[in-house]
């Protein structure tokens, strides 16, 4: 018990201060001291230039295949740990409800794989951060297109002309294309060939991304309406998933696979698998409603909720993981 006391307090004092963050930047939306154009703003340099600097690098740095066996293993299970959220929310809601509530889906299986991982690894395991943020990249590697493609298609009301739905440069983002290419470089051995004053130079750009994207977070999550709120039985099916049922199975599965196999779950790449699972849904899921259509008051709704319990229960998941798991 004393373990599972020791990580519960270390990963709610790290969602406090998530918490925290949001409820002031909240403010400063409503107050209208920063305005929602400055946050989008915001979104965009984190998106397009900061967090891209900071995969790059990383993956530069830090991954080694030889090192890291079975790494081709994230990628898959960022398409996996959605997929499985998919198919319980899926069974939770009716035929005659479909399509028409395909956005509770996406709440109940589409999380927030960089911008809520990210801060509560960095001030949760601030030795290990560049390990486990590089856990973070090879996840997002598959989880991403995941994201922009399912998440899109079950989020919007429907593609305008200039946007089409199925259009793939929708999905190939920065972030992607940047882990992609750092990969590549790793793989055919050319990375250690990038000059260390160009990384340098990238890095000194990605370490501005946790705390812009902590605040582009709060924000987010801090600015929603609170004027209209989902039908009660539609949010518990789809935050039901999403913090109970999906973090639920991954504790279970690894658990067991440390209980009845010979494998051994490295603890921190086992903690960064319950945090994937047990987090709440995906801030991008507001601004593919934002982009493409889609109710942006039931997002906001549901986000909020999601995230004000997220507070409690993913450090309880992460705490009833080190508890089963290291017995």
């Amino acid at each position: 018990m004393a373990e599972f006391s020791a990580t519960f307090l270390v990963m709610f004092r790290a969602m406090l201060q998530l918490f925290l963050i949001a409820v002031l930047a909240g403010f400063l939306v409503r107050r209208k001291w920063v305005s929602q154009e400055q946050v989008r703003a915001l979104a965009v340099i984190t998106v397009n230039v900061l967090l891209p600097c900071m995969i790059f690098v990383n993956i530069a740095r830090q991954f080694k295949p030889a090192d890291t066996p079975g790494w081709w293993l994230l990628p898959i299970l960022g398409v996996a740990v959605s997929s499985a959220g998919l198919l319980m929310a899926r069974l939770l809601f009716s035929r005659a409800e479909l399509p028409r509530k395909n956005l509770l889906l996406a709440m109940a299986a589409l999380q927030n794989s960089g911008y809520m991982a990210l801060p509560l690894g960095k001030m949760a395991y601030p030795d290990q951060f560049d390990r486990f943020a590089l856990y973070t990249f090879l996840f997002i590697l598959g989880y991403s297109p995941f994201l922009w493609s399912v998440g899109r298609h079950l989020t919007a009301a429907g593609g305008s002309p200039a946007e089409p739905r199925s259009r793939w440069r929708g999905f190939v983002t920065p972030p992607f294309a940047a882990n992609l290419a750092a990969v590549a470089l790793v793989l055919v051995g050319v990375a250690g060939f990038i000059p260390p004053v160009a990384l340098e130079a990238i890095d000194l750009l990605g370490s501005a991304t946790v705390p812009v994207a902590t605040f582009v977070l709060g924000a987010t999550v801090g600015g929603i309406a609170l004027s209209v709120w989902p039908p009660w039985a539609d949010a518990v099916r789809a935050i039901g998933v999403k913090l109970v049922l999906l973090p639920g199975l991954m504790v279970t599965a690894l658990t067991a696979l440390t209980a009845w196999t010979p494998v051994r779950v490295e603890p921190l790449l086992g903690n960064f698998l319950v945090i994937q699972a047990a987090s709440a849904p995906a801030t991008a899921l507001a601004l593919q409603v934002r982009k493409y259509g889609g109710d942006a008051q039931q997002t906001g709704s549901l986000l909020l909720i999601s995230y004000s319990l997220c507070l409690v229960t993913l450090p309880l998941w992460l705490g009833l993981w080190c508890l089963m798991g290291r017995s």
